[in-house]
């Protein structure tokens, strides 16, 4: 126990002018065991509070100290101050759908006659993948998409697969796909859908500073195109010089 508490206990056996210390908020809250009290506690120190519900997570409490940073408390039964911005960067990947659900949206949706997504490769590889088809492999992921499926890599921004591809591009034609009927599952890349996914939560809780460093990256794209499943060659072409 600390030695304020004891002194507030058995204030005889300390002299007064010697222990006139007003605790910390943080330390005040190692005493706290209820909402009410935590929230007694805020309002006492003269900060702001905001109780915020989640669809599938515990509530939290949003504390805002008088140099207006900001705190979560997110276990009443033992309340601490937790730096919102890390607190928000320390959500597991796996619970992250739990405080905020992300619609998914159905990219093949989107894709009419015509639409085309690309893929850029080496010059090696060209005749194959046109003689074959493009095969969902892991070996293109990064470290940080270590986690993901199989996929083939792919974007419809020509511009952007040119500049880190040059002229060995491969063509795919997503519109000739939907109309056959085949569809594979797609995604984005997961480091940026991760980024996207924590900020909604930020935003959510009112951090209107915070900003998650995936999106920094160098190398991922916010419209890359993730597709599992393999491409047969029918679909592809190689883009003329």
């Amino acid at each position: 126990m600390k030695i304020y508490h004891i002194a507030q206990q058995q204030p005889e056996l300390f002299p007064t002018e010697e222990y006139d210390y007003t605790p910390s908020v943080e330390e005040q809250l190692e005493d706290a065991s209820s909402e009410a009290e935590v929230c007694n506690i805020l309002e006492r120190a003269g900060w702001e509070w905001e109780k915020i519900e989640f669809p599938n997570a515990s509530p939290i409490i949003l504390a805002v100290a008088k140099d207006n940073h900001k705190y979560v408390i997110d276990d009443i039964d033992f309340p601490e101050l937790k730096d919102a911005q890390g607190w928000v960067d320390s959500i597991g990947d796996l619970y992250l759908d739990n405080y905020v659900k992300i619609p998914e949206e159905d990219f093949w949706e989107g894709v009419g006659d015509g639409y085309e997504l690309y893929h850029g490769t080496s010059e090696d590889n060209v005749e194959s993948i046109l003689r074959d088809g493009l095969e969902a492999r892991s070996d293109t992921r990064g470290i940080s998409n270590r986690s993901m499926q199989n996929a083939v890599f792919t974007c419809p921004d020509l511009d952007y697969i040119q500049y880190y591809y040059g002229g060995n591009i491969i063509v795919i034609d997503a519109g000739a796909m939907k109309r056959d009927g085949y569809m594979p599952e797609v995604s984005g890349e997961e480091p940026l859908e991760e980024a996207e996914h924590r900020n909604s939560i930020a935003a959510y809780i009112g951090l209107d500073d915070y900003f998650y460093e995936s999106y920094e990256s160098e190398g991922y794209h916010p419209d890359t195109i993730a597709v599992y499943g393999d491409i047969p060659p029918k679909y592809l072409r190689k883009l003329e010089d």
